[in-house]
């Protein structure tokens, strides 16, 4: 191709984006990257919700609505005697059961325990809840 002043014009060099060829290629690499990353996402979502579901059967099995001192205790990583002393204190709500004892047999319900949890009182309370309710499941 030759310009009005007799100059020859040159054509930028090619990127392989004229080829057919090389773009029918460049877009089945696609296809193939895209193919193998919906799998690899579909895979480890799938993990997830198998693992999801394992917590949730696991709790959902291994949950009382009412919890003896020594009990509620354990799950809260604090010490009977802790315990008690709240339930004295009006910070935990306990019903007391008849012929328990010197000390008194209480029992705390379910929800006390998740408002605890909920409220985070002490440190370690919801890991040491964890760590209790998953062995009170196996």
């Amino acid at each position: 191709m030759v310009s009005g002043n007799s100059r020859p014009v040159s054509r930028p060099p090619s990127r392989g984006g004229d080829d057919p060829h090389a773009l029918s290629a460049v877009v089945t690499r696609i296809e193939q990257i895209d193919s193998l990353l919906r799998d690899h996402v579909s895979r480890r979502f799938d993990a997830i919700d198998g693992q999801l579901r394992s917590i949730h059967e696991l709790f959902s099995h291994a949950r009382k609505e009412q919890y003896l001192v020594e009990e509620f205790a354990e799950l809260v990583g604090r010490s009977a005697y802790t315990v008690r002393r709240w339930i004295g204190e009006g910070k935990i709500n306990a019903v007391r059961l008849a012929g328990g004892g010197p000390k008194g047999r209480w029992l705390i319900t379910r929800t006390e325990v998740d408002r605890l949890i909920a409220a985070a009182a002490g440190s370690g309370v919801q890991s040491a809840f964890l760590a209790a309710e998953a062995s009170n499941g196996k």
